[in-house]
């Protein structure tokens, strides 16, 4: 997350910026924070959906979450539809978060990694009554290589 949204004001686990313009899993109002299970696909899924200035990308922060294992209810892959995968996302995969965080299932839902599908992120439900039991960390740098802000020429 870019520092700028890592101070106060803002609160980087209260979902209000994937609540304004709406995410991957979920629609715009729904509040939601999403977070990767390793720093690395972390950055991964940052530089994917970079825009603009790459560079920017060097200010970023990164927040540690400790979530006990029985606070985690993992999304059945059978369910995701055909085009979750892709760039645009898909309005089924939004329904589906959507519907998550309406139930109050669980303070953490496990999803597969678009950008690595073999990987998982991770579903934060801030509204949820026990999100209190996840020990949330404190900002920390998120090195980023610099070569990896180097634009691939696009594949033709």
């Amino acid at each position: 997350m870019p520092r700028k949204f890592s101070e106060s004001p803002h609160n980087p686990f209260d979902g209000e910026g994937a609540r304004i313009c709406g995410g991957r899993w979920n629609s715009v109002g729904t509040s939601i924070v999403y977070a990767s299970a390793t720093r690395s696909l972390a950055i991964l899924e940052k530089l994917v959906h970079a825009e603009g200035e790459l560079s920017a990308l060097l200010e970023c922060v990164a927040f540690p979450v400790i979530i006990p294992e029985v606070l985690i209810r993992t999304f059945d892959r059978s369910l995701l539809p055909n085009d979750w995968h892709l760039a645009n996302g898909s309005p089924g995969l939004k329904l589906l978060g959507d519907a998550w965080i309406h139930r109050s299932d669980s303070p953490v839902l496990k999803v597969p990694s678009a950008v690595v599908i073999e990987e998982d992120n991770y579903l934060l439900n801030p509204l949820h009554p026990d999100f209190s039991r996840l020990v949330l960390g404190t900002a920390q740098p998120l090195p980023i290589d610099q070569r990896l802000l180097i634009r691939a020429k696009p594949i033709r």
